[in-house]
């Protein structure tokens, strides 16, 4: 297999940059060829021009993957992941927990295919979008919580997101949201987070335990909790004991939501602002990664 490696160093609040050679060194012979990437959407690009690899090794966080899949044929090409970011919720589903471990990973050529969410959605001026996701989306709590995590908070590593989510239960806000699953009629709904995820991580923390990411589920937790109920709830989920949820919580495969006013939509880390409509399904096992088999 032809390899491509494409290395973010500004993951992990730049702290990849000093690992660059080692990276380098330890695919020699493996990967034929690494960019560095120099600005944000770079990935993308990069992979987007990558047509004639049969795999792209990714060094970075779950971010840097969402910019790679956006860009990669994932129906012929392969996925690699090197884990350097701050919570590389991706790789953690795999007990890849560590450098030594995705290289590991990629050395031993063991596959596995996963689930994928494709997005559609429109904003407040018209421009329509489409993607690919592989861990989470929000809006709402959400997705306040990881702009202000990765805008301020980047210097605390791994606990950015959980001291996010504390902070900004304080300033929830509740909005009115016209939900539909699975091409029924749509209900409406008073929230102030709504998130839809493929893997059982968000951020640092387990979230949906019994999520599955190769099930051809996702799954959805709606809120809309005061501070000191969401403050609770975090302390549940931060602690891995799950004593207390105020959250509405189930699977689907197909989802359509209209909030009332525009909303920031956070997808695997990315914000994207004044969504009018989204719809979500679910692509079961349509990526194919590379892994240690756990």
């Amino acid at each position: 297999m032809k390899w491509l490696t494409i290395l973010n160093p500004a993951s992990s609040g730049r702290r990849t940059e000093k690992r660059i050679e080692y990276i380098r060194d330890n695919l020699n012979g493996i990967s034929d060829k690494m960019i560095v990437t120099t600005h944000g959407g770079h990935a993308k690009e990069i992979a987007r021009e990558a047509q004639e690899y049969d795999g792209i090794a990714v060094a970075g966080g779950d971010g840097t993957i969402f910019e790679v899949i956006n860009g990669m044929d994932v129906t012929r090409q392969v996925i690699g992941i090197l884990p350097v970011g701050t919570a590389n919720c991706l790789a953690r589903e795999f007990k890849m927990n560590t450098l030594k471990d995705g290289l590991r990973a990629i050395k031993g050529k063991h596959t596995e295919k996963i689930d994928m969410l494709h997005l559609k959605f429109t904003d407040s001026k018209d421009n329509q979008r489409q993607l690919f996701a592989t861990i989470t989306l929000g809006m709402g709590y959400p997705t306040n919580a990881a702009e202000f995590a990765n805008q301020k908070l980047k210097f605390m590593g791994k606990f950015c997101y959980p001291a996010a989510a504390t902070l900004i239960a304080f300033k929830n806000v509740s909005k009115s949201y016209s939900i539909s699953l699975n091409g029924n009629q749509p209900e409406k709904k008073v929230l102030n987070g709504l998130i839809v995820n493929n893997s059982r991580f968000a951020g640092n923390f387990i979230l949906f335990p019994n999520a599955n990411i190769q099930d051809g589920q996702f799954e959805v937790m709606e809120t809309n909790a005061k501070f000191l109920s969401q403050t609770l709830h975090n302390l549940s989920v931060f602690s891995g004991t799950y004593f207390y949820s105020p959250a509405n919580q189930f699977s689907s495969n197909l989802m359509k939501v209209i909030p009332d006013e525009p909303q920031n939509l956070m997808v695997d880390g990315e914000i994207f602002e004044n969504i009018t409509d989204l719809s979500i399904e679910m692509l079961p096992r349509s990526l194919t990664c590379l892994t240690n088999g756990a």
